[in-house]
């Protein structure tokens, strides 16, 4: 458990290293609130991304690393998804690009809120003179966008007879 831990950490550090040094003008890690509960939270970003196609193909749960730090949460995780072709394919011709698919979240509960955190694929495209990666990266970039704005902007309302 805490290997796992340990590789998450050092992704996320890689992430924001990356994040860090790409183009200033560009946004390279996204992270939005919503009021949605956490619980919910995650459902509906699972249905979100097979809306737009993708499937999430596994969910890694972080807190009993975090709890070896000192950090209590019960609601930490990361959300791997894409489409299977897609990675497939850009592995086989882009095989330097695979230690950043598939695509992540993490959505973890803070306070009364839910925080969702990705990585902006399209700042990898700098990296790499390859077009049809760049538009690649571009698509997934846009679908990322278009769900965290989804999720900023939902008004959680509570069912009453809860």
């Amino acid at each position: 458990m805490i290997r796992s831990f340990k590789k998450i950490l050092t992704a996320l550090a890689i992430l924001f290293c990356l994040s860090t040094f790409s183009q200033a003008n560009e946004q390279n890690l996204y992270m939005v609130r919503s009021n949605i509960p956490y619980d919910i939270a995650m459902e509906r970003v699972k249905t979100m991304l097979n809306s737009y196609g993708y499937q999430v193909a596994h969910t890694q749960r972080c807190d009993g690393g975090l709890a070896d730090f000192g950090y209590t949460t019960d609601f930490y995780r990361v959300l791997f998804w894409g489409k299977y072709e897609e990675v497939h394919d850009l592995s086989a011709k882009f095989p330097e690009i695979v230690p950043f698919l598939p695509l992540k979240f993490l959505v973890f509960a803070e306070n009364n809120e839910t925080v969702f955190v990705a990585l902006n694929p399209a700042m990898l495209a700098s990296y790499y003179d390859e077009p049809e990666l760049e538009i690649q990266l571009m698509r997934w970039k846009n679908d990322i966008e278009s769900i965290m704005d989804t999720l900023r902007d939902y008004q959680y309302q509570p069912d009453p007879e809860s």
